[in-house]
């Protein structure tokens, strides 16, 4: 997978549960406690993931950075635990 388009899929992916939690508290649903936690837990991982690779970008620029350690942080941000 290309990193520009796992960098779209979590840009997305971060839109989407800001999204969800404005219609929430737009409509006045009725959201349970543990679930507002579980999204919010996934949108500040899918954030440190955007940060991360945001980083990596940065550094691997400045040649800082070999080929071997970027694809390393790259796979190490794909990396997803999922709690849904």
């Amino acid at each position: 997978m290309r990193t520009s388009s796992f960098l779209h899929q979590n840009i997305y992916s971060v839109f989407c549960g800001w999204f969800e939690i404005l219609l929430h508290q737009m409509f006045y649903f009725v959201i349970n406690e543990i679930e507002l936690i579980m999204v919010l837990g996934h949108m500040v991982y899918d954030t440190t993931n955007l940060l991360w690779l945001w980083l990596a970008r940065m550094v691997s620029q400045d040649n800082y950075m070999n080929s071997k350690e970027y694809v390393g942080l790259i796979c190490w941000s794909i990396y997803d635990i999922d709690l849904f």
